[in-house]
């Protein structure tokens, strides 16, 4: 048998249609061609840089195209969150979602600009880090106990800081004060770094940060870690007990990264995606860098990672609520 060329008007038909369709498998095996945009919804220096510029410098390599990180700060993630809902779907323009973008800003604003189920198409949940109770160095606290202790000879009196209202912080200082039947002087900062600094200075008394955070004061001795909410003592922290073992691990919550794609995005490239991380992850060299950042690695795929963005927005609006959490 000998090919024949179509006739005209079914080759133009076939060729319409593939300049119709941008989303067709020709064009998503492709993929990418060009440089990719990672937006992180926070300024540069943060816990949330080290994931995405861990897995943004391994995608690039994999793909042999830049992949540009661009800080987009503000409105606790919002800015950066809503840009990246905006953009067009076609996988060159990915995001940094966290449980404060994708979780507890459900419990603090009453108006949003983005939906963080309906707008975005999750491609991997990459890492997570707990967070940790830290006191100056030359506290007199040299435990939760003592703390607590503390906090009830002197009701009103004791100052804790966060990074804003409705911060996963917050929400743990909250959590475990109430908990206690205890009363402090929150005090709402704009952004971890002045928190840190304040608690440093020894104008706090106490503060909840991401491990990341303290991670470096805490082993030069600058500051005292009381506790963190990991499931297992940290490997470089071995002295610092856990939540779970002082049995205040219903008050834990830990800090989580997620890499994500606008709605839409065709699923051929969000698999792509999914699989070519989860390929950097498996490297030994990535888990070593995310794990010195002081973060766990993760590798949760598309499907899984919506259903723990969905699970995770119905804790925080229960979580706002306990904690008498009052909307904007």
């Amino acid at each position: 048998m000998h090919w024949r060329a179509p006739p005209p008007r079914v080759a133009r038909r076939a060729l319409l249609c593939g300049l119709a369709a941008p989303g067709t498998l020709r064009a998503q095996d492709a993929f990418p061609s060009r440089g990719v945009k990672l937006i992180v919804p926070y300024p540069p220096g943060g816990s949330a840089d080290p994931p995405a510029r861990i897995i943004g410098q391994r995608l690039s390599t994999i793909w042999g195209q830049p992949v540009v990180v661009e800080n987009r700060s503000g409105a606790s993630g919002m800015i950066g969150a809503e840009a990246l809902a905006r953009s067009p779907p076609d996988g060159y323009t990915l995001g940094l979602g966290n449980i404060q973008t994708h979780a507890l800003n459900v419990a603090m604003f009453r108006r949003m600009a983005y939906d963080p189920v309906a707008d975005f198409a999750p491609i991997s949940l990459v890492a997570s880090t707990p967070h940790a109770f830290a006191v100056p160095a030359r506290s007199p606290f040299a435990s939760m106990d003592d703390l607590a202790e503390a906090i009830r000879a002197q009701p009103g009196r004791l100052t804790y800081g966060s990074p804003g209202p409705g911060s996963t912080a917050h929400l743990i200082e909250e959590m475990w004060l109430r908990r206690l039947g205890l009363s402090a002087v929150h005090v709402a900062y704009r952004g971890a770094a002045p928190v840190l600094n304040d608690l440093l200075g020894g104008s706090l008394a106490f503060a909840v940060s991401t491990l990341p955070g303290v991670m470096a004061q805490a082993q030069s001795g600058a500051l005292r870690l009381l506790a963190i909410t990991s499931a297992a003592r940290h490997p470089d922290l071995p002295a610092v007990p856990t939540f779970a073992e002082l049995g205040i691990g219903d008050t834990a919550m830990e800090a989580w990264f997620a890499i994500l794609a606008p709605a839409r995005t065709p699923r051929p490239i969000v698999e792509r995606i999914a699989a070519d991380i989860a390929r950097a992850q498996a490297l030994p060299e990535t888990r070593r860098m995310i794990m010195a950042a002081g973060l766990e690695p993760l590798g949760l795929g598309p499907d899984a990672t919506q259903d723990f963005i969905r699970a995770e927005v119905q804790r925080a609006v229960a979580v706002g609520k306990t904690v008498g959490l009052e909307p904007e």
